[in-house]
């Protein structure tokens, strides 16, 4: 079968993360997609931070259809993502971003990691 094997059970939790991250996935496509209306957010950041956007939405779109497809790598992709991000934002947007802020952004990708944890035989 090439697509999703639909006889693996997936539960609840697992299911309700990945819209959960679908969710986020969607937030971070309106910040590429219309950036002026998001520079507010990390204003003074490098010219660069555009293109680390792009490339990190772009991972996270990796990761998430690795999930679905549930291939292990998805995870590592996602969490290396996430983590990358909040380095990302403690170098260059220090005042900015407060560590309640980073703890926001782990707790999704912990519940995540739980939910796969919890399914993980299924995964290749």
């Amino acid at each position: 079968m090439t697509g999703v094997d639909f006889g693996k059970e997936r539960g609840i939790f697992l299911p309700t993360m990945l819209v959960i991250f679908g969710l986020l996935w969607v937030g971070r496509l309106f910040t590429i997609v219309s950036p002026s209306h998001f520079s507010n957010i990390y204003p003074g950041g490098p010219g660069y931070s555009y293109l680390l956007n792009v490339l990190f939405f772009g991972a996270d779109t990796l990761g998430l259809i690795a999930i679905i497809r549930w291939w292990r790598w998805g995870m590592y992709i996602l969490a290396v993502s996430t983590l990358a991000t909040i380095i990302f934002d403690l170098i260059y947007f220090p005042t900015q971003a407060t560590w309640l802020d980073h703890l926001v952004t782990l707790v999704p990708i912990i519940l995540l990691a739980w939910g796969v944890g919890r399914k993980w035989a299924y995964f290749k």
